[in-house]
Formats: C-alpha cells, structure tokens, sequence
C-alpha cells in the first residue's frame, strides 16, 4: 500500500499547483468532479460547517468575478 500524504504535504502540493507560497496557505476544501457531479470533497476544515463556508464564500467570489466580467464586456 502506498504512503498517504500527510496533512503539510498535501497543503504545500496545492499551494504549488496554485501557484501560491505553501506558508501563505492555511486550509483547503477540494471538490472532484466527473463529466455530471461532484464525486468526492477533500478538506482539511475542521468540522463540515467550515467546509461548507469556504465553498460559500468560494462561490461569492466566482459570482463576483463573473459579474465584473460581464460588466466589462
């Protein structure tokens, strides 16, 4: 069986792949999906609450750059 990763190395990769400085990146909510739904979260959030309010907050974001977008075209 394969070694997991653990919680800092799993922090630094996403940093990586985000193109962010690893200390700059405190938490995570990852949500994978297939061609229809999302099949699997991954967080390190402390409890499903957090979770939850970092994909609302995610989600405000999106809505915020989608409208500036819209707004500029």
């Amino acid at each position: 069986m394969p070694r997991q990763l653990t919680e800092q190395e799993i922090r630094i990769s996403l940093a990586r792949v985000a193109n962010l400085p690893p200390d700059d990146v405190a938490g995570y909510v990852l949500v994978l999906t297939d061609d229809t739904d999302v099949i699997k979260t991954v967080t390190n959030a402390k409890t499903p609450a957090h979770a939850i309010a970092t994909m609302a907050r995610a989600t405000e974001y999106a809505a915020h750059d989608l409208t500036t977008q819209e707004t500029a075209q």
